[in-house]
């Protein structure tokens, strides 16, 4: 595959199956043909799957991970969307609920704080990109209980698929702290978050619709770092 001189083509070509994943999953929900969207769905997995294996193999954080304004920018407004979603969750949801977003709290300003720990080029610190994925085992466990009270999986099978997305990509971006990442599972997966959490953001309420878009900004972020030619070097 050819290697591009930037990875914007790669931030641009996510948001545009995440676009088109949006649209037709809000076609399937007005009563609409499921077939389109699940085709999509395995089309972008299989543009997404030969994009991250186009990539050379790092594991280091300083081989992969770099300063960057764009980087800065998503990241930071991952950081806040999420935030705002932590925040409209403990406001709008029952107490047994409000430990989530306690949680999206915490999440994003662990991202606000890596993000500019990476801007500043300072070291990474493990404990802050680890508290990301605590959030998201913790949500995908939470909520998954409350799914499988619904027996239509087309209901919450995007939103279970962008959980997971979004906790392998951080756990992968996670795993570069301790020198044991994986490049190739971090393209993936910040990929496959970001089109699935547009699908899921249909008919999703303010504080859901908040935390996934913040989630797929710092995924995009993650898509950058990911891609970032420097790193073939």
């Amino acid at each position: 595959m050819k290697k591009n001189k930037t990875a914007l083509p790669y931030v641009l070509a996510a948001l545009a199956l995440s676009a088109g994943g949006f649209a037709l999953r809000l076609f399937e929900r007005a009563g609409g043909s499921a077939i389109p969207l699940i085709g999509l769905s395995a089309a972008a997995v299989v543009v997404f799957l030969l994009a991250a294996w186009s990539l050379e193999k790092k594991t280091a954080f300083a081989e992969l991970f770099r300063a960057s304004v764009p980087d800065a920018v998503l990241s930071s407004l991952g950081a806040l969307l999420l935030i705002a979603g932590g925040i409209a969750t403990v406001a709008t949801v029952a107490s047994a609920s409000r430990l989530l977003g306690l949680g999206a709290v915490l999440a994003g300003g662990a991202v606000l704080f890596c993000a500019a720990g990476r801007y500043k080029g300072k070291a990474a610190a493990p404990f802050a990109y680890v508290l990301p994925v605590l959030f998201y085992v913790v949500k995908l466990f939470m909520d998954f209980r409350r799914w499988m009270v619904d027996p239509a999986i087309l209901d919450y099978c995007f939103l279970l698929f962008a959980l997971i997305s979004f906790m392998l990509a951080s756990f992968h971006a996670a795993g570069f702290t301790f020198d044991k990442g994986s490049r190739r599972a971090l393209a993936l997966f910040s990929l496959t978050g970001v089109y699935f959490g547009g699908a899921a953001l249909a008919g999703a309420g303010l504080a859901e619709a908040l935390v996934y878009g913040g989630s797929m900004a710092y995924l995009l972020a993650l898509v950058l770092q990911a891609f970032d030619p420097r790193a073939e070097a």
